[in-house]
């Protein structure tokens, strides 16, 4: 019995010495001062009477629940969206990806307010040439859902369960891109073979094409065209969106990604 007295004692001390609990006590105290600053100047009163203190409670209450709006407001989610690289895979293939962040507050912020994370993103990608639309809106790939692939009998074939579970992820949690080890989410979205004039939309629906995961649908000549991102949500306010110029010069790799 001492010894969870102890502990449970250790715990309160704990949480009261935490410096984000200090912090938060600071915040209170700096509501009050507010809220005697407002009345004060209201009343032009230096010092309080027993009567005034109801009305200067009400006013650190109002002052406490603004803050707490605007902290709620730059808490929601704030994806950034920037150009990615081309990555190689097997056969001569290249894959093209845009990066997502969502940033996490200020650090300063952090012990009042936490970013929230959307859940059930989508990335949606449209093409353009010339101010005309020459394909979209397509869903781009999640590469942090795995593959959707299984292993049958015959070998390795698409899954159609795991290629509508990828249409989505689950959370986008935020994160300090300043930190030492903060990576992005990467999403893939077009696909070229070496040696080929055409480039491919690509999601996890092209899986089953074979080979080399492109629908001829979804083919795209040689030319310069825009990409369209955009990013919904639910708990974004509004959809995340970003316009990015694609070059598709030559039959190599090499004429394949953005602009220098």
């Amino acid at each position: 019995m001492k010894r969870r007295l102890g502990h449970g004692a250790a715990e309160i001390r704990h949480t009261i010495f935490d410096d984000w609990m200090w912090i938060r006590i600071v915040f209170g105290l700096f509501c009050v001062t507010v809220a005697y600053a407002i009345w004060f100047l209201a009343f032009g009163k230096h010092t309080p009477k027993r009567e005034d203190i109801a009305p200067i409670v009400t006013l650190a209450i109002a002052v406490f629940g603004v803050t707490q709006g605007i902290l709620r407001w730059l808490a929601v989610p704030d994806p950034a969206i920037e150009r990615g690289p081309l990555v190689p895979v097997h056969g001569g293939f290249g894959i093209l990806h845009i990066r997502v962040w969502n940033c996490d507050v200020a650090r300063w912020l952090r012990p009042l307010v936490v970013r929230t994370a959307p859940r059930g993103c989508k990335v949606h990608v449209r093409y353009t040439q010339n101010g005309n639309v020459v394909l979209g809106w397509l869903l781009a790939r999640w590469n942090e859902n795995p593959e959707p692939l299984t292993q049958t009998q015959t070998g390795i074939q698409p899954d159609p369960r795991l290629m509508a579970e990828n249409r989505r992820l689950g959370r986008l949690y935020p994160t300090d891109r300043t930190g030492e080890f903060a990576q992005p989410y990467e999403v893939a979205f077009a696909i070229k073979e070496d040696g080929q004039n055409d480039f491919h939309h690509f999601n996890d629906e092209s899986y089953p094409h074979q080979p080399g995961w492109r629908n001829p649908a979804w083919a795209l000549s040689q030319g310069a065209y825009g990409v369209e991102v955009a990013i919904t949500g639910y708990g974004l306010i509004r959809a995340a969106r970003a316009s990015f110029r694609l070059r598709n010069d030559g039959t190599s790799l090499k004429d394949f990604g953005w602009p220098d």
